[in-house]
């Protein structure tokens, strides 16, 4: 679901669309974790993504990402730079599969299904 926030009364606002999701837990939430060093691709949610679904993916530490049938996440071309704690939303439509690589040290990363 997408919102649009109006900020108004602020100098040079801007109109911003803000994903949300509720959180669950238990066996209606359906997650996966990977802890990384290398090139690693998730095992479950994220190696059986879909047209139409969408999925929230975030990490302890920078990271590179690529989807695909069978993804490799490089530093550089073909793979997404992502910060740590920053939470980017996902389209299954891109590939079935979600590969990570550290930037520079190990860490962990998260990605939940945020559509049926």
């Amino acid at each position: 679901m997408s919102l649009v926030v109006k900020k108004s009364g602020l100098q040079g606002a801007t109109d911003t669309d803000v994903w949300f999701a509720p959180v669950v837990s238990g066996a209606g939430f359906n997650s996966d974790f990977v802890a990384f060093t290398t090139t690693t691709q998730f095992a479950g949610v994220g190696a059986t993504m879909a047209a139409g679904q969408l999925f929230c993916f975030t990490a302890t530490v920078d990271c590179w990402i690529a989807q695909g049938a069978n993804p490799t996440a490089t530093k550089g071309a073909g793979s997404m730079f992502v910060q740590k704690g920053v939470q980017v939303v996902i389209d299954g439509s891109q590939g079935a599969k979600l590969a990570v690589l550290q930037d520079v040290g190990g860490g962990n990363a998260s990605l939940v299904q945020i559509t049926a």
